[in-house]
């Protein structure tokens, strides 16, 4: 029960590449152990998912702390759940617009 936040990453990726891993993205496998190199890799990879929980249960604990100095009597919905995409967003593909919403690309209705 209870409310929590999910969140849905995209990774670092080579300019033309959608799937080789670049960046940020490649030395954050590096420092938690990780051998992936593509995006395939990183979402199937123990290793990397573990590194990036233990990233989101220090900013849960962060947004906790906070709101217990702040004097909030609520406790603040709490990070729990994520995935990692396969392709990453953009204006081009459709899949963003460009004031940062999410595109239509389903054949629904628009914004």
């Amino acid at each position: 029960g209870g409310d929590y936040l999910t969140c849905c990453l995209t990774l670092v990726v080579e300019g033309g590449d959608e799937e080789r891993l670049a960046g940020e993205a490649l030395a954050f496998a590096a420092k938690n152990g990780s051998s992936a190199v593509t995006v395939a890799d990183a979402r199937k990879c123990d290793k990397f998912r573990a590194g990036l929980l233990l990233g989101f249960a220090a900013c849960n604990k962060l947004v906790c702390d906070s709101s217990r100095r702040a004097g909030v009597k609520a406790k603040p919905a709490q990070l729990r759940r994520f995935t990692i995409l396969s392709k990453q967003l953009s204006e081009s593909s459709g899949t963003l617009l460009p004031r940062g919403g999410g595109g239509d690309r389903g054949g629904g209705a628009s914004p």
